[in-house]
């Protein structure tokens, strides 16, 4: 393998995605374009959300913008491609 990682940071990714809510969390970002009602869509109390998005945005897996009041979470791809990479050389 001739990329360098992170460890500290392939560390906090992973915990970041070893919580069942947080891979539904990152499903609904992903998959929603109502990104307005994810309290709605995902079944959990908001500071509950609140405290698994801020997990996620921490490890880098998400990253958040503002729109007036509201803030909208996409996919960092970027960092879900090199935590990939990073698995992908213990299949060889």
């Amino acid at each position: 393998m001739n990329v360098l990682f992170d460890f500290k940071k392939i560390e906090k990714i992973s915990n970041a995605l070893a919580d069942p809510n947080r891979i539904v969390i990152i499903e609904a970002i992903r998959t929603r374009s109502d990104w307005m009602n994810l309290f709605e869509i995902v079944k959990l109390s908001q500071p509950t959300i609140s405290h698994h998005l801020k997990v996620l945005k921490d490890a880098g897996l998400i990253v958040p913008e503002k729109f007036g009041r509201k803030i909208k979470y996409t996919i960092n791809k970027d960092v879900f491609s090199s935590f990939a990479q990073y698995l992908t050389g213990y299949g060889k």
